[in-house]
Protein backbone atom coordinates (compact mmCIF):
# COMPACT_ATOMS: atom_id res chain seq x y z
CA UNK A 1 0.00 0.00 0.00
CA UNK A 2 1.45 3.54 -1.08
CA UNK A 3 1.30 6.41 1.68
CA UNK A 4 2.09 9.55 1.20
CA UNK A 5 3.56 12.17 3.45
CA UNK A 6 4.61 15.83 3.52
CA UNK A 7 8.27 15.62 4.99
CA UNK A 8 9.41 19.59 4.24
CA UNK A 9 9.26 23.03 3.20
CA UNK A 10 12.07 23.66 1.21
CA UNK A 11 13.36 27.84 1.36
CA UNK A 12 13.39 30.26 -1.01
CA UNK A 13 17.10 31.19 -0.92
CA UNK A 14 18.40 30.35 -4.98
CA UNK A 15 17.18 27.80 -7.34
CA UNK A 16 15.54 24.93 -5.59
CA UNK A 17 17.46 22.60 -8.04
CA UNK A 18 20.39 23.21 -5.52
CA UNK A 19 18.98 22.53 -2.26
CA UNK A 20 19.94 19.45 -1.03
CA UNK A 21 16.50 17.95 -0.57
CA UNK A 22 15.32 18.54 -4.06
CA UNK A 23 18.94 17.76 -6.26
CA UNK A 24 17.63 15.50 -9.02
CA UNK A 25 14.05 15.73 -8.46
CA UNK A 26 13.25 19.71 -9.37
CA UNK A 27 12.86 18.84 -13.01
CA UNK A 28 11.41 15.03 -13.32
CA UNK A 29 9.32 15.47 -10.03
CA UNK A 30 7.51 18.90 -9.84
CA UNK A 31 3.78 18.51 -8.34
CA UNK A 32 0.96 20.15 -7.26
CA UNK A 33 -0.94 20.11 -3.73
CA UNK A 34 -4.25 21.40 -4.14
CA UNK A 35 -5.82 22.88 -0.58
CA UNK A 36 -8.88 25.30 0.75
CA UNK A 37 -5.98 27.24 2.20
CA UNK A 38 -2.87 26.94 4.73
CA UNK A 39 -2.02 28.63 8.19
CA UNK A 40 0.40 30.83 9.11
CA UNK A 41 1.95 32.05 12.28
CA UNK A 42 2.62 35.64 12.90
CA UNK A 43 5.23 35.98 15.63
CA UNK A 44 3.63 38.89 18.65
CA UNK A 45 6.26 40.91 20.40
CA UNK A 46 5.68 38.66 23.64
CA UNK A 47 7.34 36.10 21.38
CA UNK A 48 3.91 34.04 21.18
CA UNK A 49 2.18 33.21 17.51
CA UNK A 50 -0.76 34.42 16.15
CA UNK A 51 -2.16 32.16 13.48
CA UNK A 52 -3.93 32.96 10.48
CA UNK A 53 -5.53 31.14 7.81
CA UNK A 54 -4.64 31.90 4.12
CA UNK A 55 -6.52 31.56 1.21
CA UNK A 56 -7.51 32.55 -2.21
CA UNK A 57 -9.25 36.07 -2.25
CA UNK A 58 -11.81 34.99 -5.30
CA UNK A 59 -12.50 31.60 -2.79
CA UNK A 60 -11.15 29.06 -5.31
CA UNK A 61 -9.15 26.69 -4.79
CA UNK A 62 -5.24 27.32 -4.28
CA UNK A 63 -2.44 25.14 -5.70
CA UNK A 64 0.94 24.95 -4.49
CA UNK A 65 4.10 24.08 -5.84
CA UNK A 66 6.15 20.73 -4.92
CA UNK A 67 8.52 18.36 -5.65
CA UNK A 68 7.98 14.87 -4.53
CA UNK A 69 9.80 11.49 -4.40
CA UNK A 70 8.92 7.50 -3.58
CA UNK A 71 11.27 5.75 -1.59
CA UNK A 72 10.81 2.14 -0.08
CA UNK A 73 10.31 1.81 3.68
CA UNK A 74 12.17 -1.57 4.76
CA UNK A 75 10.28 -1.38 8.04
CA UNK A 76 6.55 -0.57 6.86
CA UNK A 77 7.38 -2.88 3.27
CA UNK A 78 5.53 -0.11 1.71
CA UNK A 79 6.90 2.20 -1.17
CA UNK A 80 6.47 6.30 0.88
CA UNK A 81 5.48 8.85 -1.56
CA UNK A 82 6.83 12.22 0.07
CA UNK A 83 6.64 15.86 -1.12
CA UNK A 84 8.04 19.14 -0.25
CA UNK A 85 6.29 22.59 -0.74
CA UNK A 86 8.85 24.79 -2.48
CA UNK A 87 8.69 28.51 -0.98
CA UNK A 88 9.51 31.81 -2.03
CA UNK A 89 10.34 35.33 -1.23
CA UNK A 90 7.13 36.61 0.50
CA UNK A 91 4.53 39.47 -1.19
CA UNK A 92 4.30 42.37 1.40
CA UNK A 93 0.88 41.15 3.12
CA UNK A 94 3.02 37.81 3.35
CA UNK A 95 6.02 39.59 5.31
CA UNK A 96 3.50 41.24 7.41
CA UNK A 97 1.97 37.67 8.26
CA UNK A 98 5.21 35.66 8.31
CA UNK A 99 7.23 38.55 10.08
CA UNK A 100 10.33 36.20 10.91
CA UNK A 101 11.09 33.99 7.75
CA UNK A 102 9.88 36.75 5.32
CA UNK A 103 8.88 33.76 2.56
CA UNK A 104 5.54 32.05 1.40
CA UNK A 105 4.31 28.79 -0.48
CA UNK A 106 4.81 28.82 -4.18
CA UNK A 107 1.60 29.83 -5.62
CA UNK A 108 1.01 28.47 -8.89
CA UNK A 109 -2.18 30.30 -10.67
CA UNK A 110 -4.68 28.16 -12.54
CA UNK A 111 -3.16 29.23 -16.15
CA UNK A 112 0.37 28.32 -14.79
CA UNK A 113 -0.64 24.44 -13.82
CA UNK A 114 0.16 22.74 -17.15
CA UNK A 115 3.45 24.32 -17.16
CA UNK A 116 4.57 23.65 -13.95
CA UNK A 117 4.01 20.12 -14.61
CA UNK A 118 5.60 20.34 -18.01
CA UNK A 119 9.37 19.44 -18.71
CA UNK A 120 11.27 22.57 -18.33
CA UNK A 121 14.67 23.80 -17.89
CA UNK A 122 16.27 25.32 -14.96
CA UNK A 123 15.70 28.82 -16.20
CA UNK A 124 11.94 27.96 -17.31
CA UNK A 125 11.83 26.86 -13.01
CA UNK A 126 13.16 30.09 -11.75
CA UNK A 127 10.97 32.27 -14.03
CA UNK A 128 7.96 30.42 -11.91
CA UNK A 129 9.68 31.37 -8.93
CA UNK A 130 8.15 35.00 -7.67
CA UNK A 131 5.81 35.87 -4.97
CA UNK A 132 2.17 36.42 -5.82
CA UNK A 133 0.98 39.73 -6.70
CA UNK A 134 -0.92 41.27 -3.39
CA UNK A 135 -4.83 40.97 -3.24
CA UNK A 136 -4.90 37.30 -4.99
CA UNK A 137 -4.40 35.97 -1.01
CA UNK A 138 -7.11 37.01 1.44
CA UNK A 139 -6.50 36.20 5.37
CA UNK A 140 -7.73 36.70 8.44
CA UNK A 141 -6.70 35.49 12.45
CA UNK A 142 -8.07 32.05 13.97
CA UNK A 143 -8.18 30.78 16.92
CA UNK A 144 -4.91 30.16 18.91
CA UNK A 145 -6.13 27.00 19.92
CA UNK A 146 -4.91 25.71 16.53
CA UNK A 147 -1.52 25.49 17.98
CA UNK A 148 -3.19 22.86 21.38
CA UNK A 149 -2.25 19.24 20.96
CA UNK A 150 -5.21 18.38 23.21
CA UNK A 151 -7.66 20.61 21.54
CA UNK A 152 -10.00 18.97 18.37
CA UNK A 153 -8.88 21.21 15.52
CA UNK A 154 -9.68 19.47 12.49
CA UNK A 155 -13.33 20.65 12.52
CA UNK A 156 -14.46 23.69 9.92
CA UNK A 157 -14.90 26.16 13.24
CA UNK A 158 -11.26 26.37 12.83
CA UNK A 159 -11.02 28.16 10.25
CA UNK A 160 -13.30 31.12 11.47
CA UNK A 161 -12.08 34.33 12.07
CA UNK A 162 -11.42 34.86 15.72
CA UNK A 163 -14.59 37.31 16.09
CA UNK A 164 -16.79 34.91 14.71
CA UNK A 165 -15.29 31.39 17.29
CA UNK A 166 -17.79 30.62 19.49
CA UNK A 167 -16.11 29.69 22.89
CA UNK A 168 -18.08 26.91 23.62
CA UNK A 169 -16.52 24.66 20.61
CA UNK A 170 -13.11 25.23 22.23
Amino acid sequence: MNTVRRTAFIGSSGCPAEHPGTTGYIQPNRGLVVLKGFFEGQEQPDKTSQPFFIYPADGHLLTLGCVYSDWYNAELGATVRTFSIITTDANKRMAEIHNKKKRMPLVILPGQRAQWLADMDRAGIEAMMKPLPDGYLADHKVSRDLYKTKVKTNIPEILLPIADVPTALF
